[in-house]
């Protein structure tokens, strides 16, 4: 792992990503990320989100439905009468 700067938190506890960073992640505005907390080495970790079922945050056979995702096991409840 490298370090790129060095940023401080601002009042309400935010912090502005470089943009080299962002550039070289390929992540623009409106990118969802995942947050990780690890309190015994005191480090926070980001990773872009990946896509997930609104019912059972499920990660595998997606379905695009209106911008969000649905499993195909909760998609199959759902049809079912």
């Amino acid at each position: 792992m490298e370090r790129i700067s060095t940023r401080l938190l601002d009042e309400l506890g935010r912090i502005v990503l470089p943009s080299v960073s962002r550039e070289a992640l390929d992540w623009g505005n409106g990118t969802a990320l995942d947050i990780f907390e690890d309190a015994d080495n005191r480090q926070v970790i980001l990773r872009q989100a990946l896509p997930c079922c609104v019912f059972c945050k499920g990660e595998t056979d997606l379905h695009p439905f209106g911008g969000k995702y649905i499993c195909g096991e909760c998609l199959k409840s759902i049809r079912r009468p």
